[in-house]
């Protein structure tokens, strides 16, 4: 009886390093720093206003 081996190193490994890698350092980053961060103000004015009270 033939049987598919299963192996690790298959035809299509997905590594790491694949043509599309999903890095903190993408093309689109989705960081704190973002050229329009409306939800991070909301977050930071809410914390401030924990921290005076």
């Amino acid at each position: 009886m033939f049987t598919i081996p299963l192996l690790p190193y298959s035809p299509t490994p997905p590594l790491p390093h694949s043509p599309t890698p999903l890095l903190p350092h993408s093309p689109t980053p989705l960081l704190p720093h973002s050229p329009t961060p409306p939800q991070w103000e909301n977050v930071a004015n809410i914390y401030q206003i924990g921290v005076n009270q």
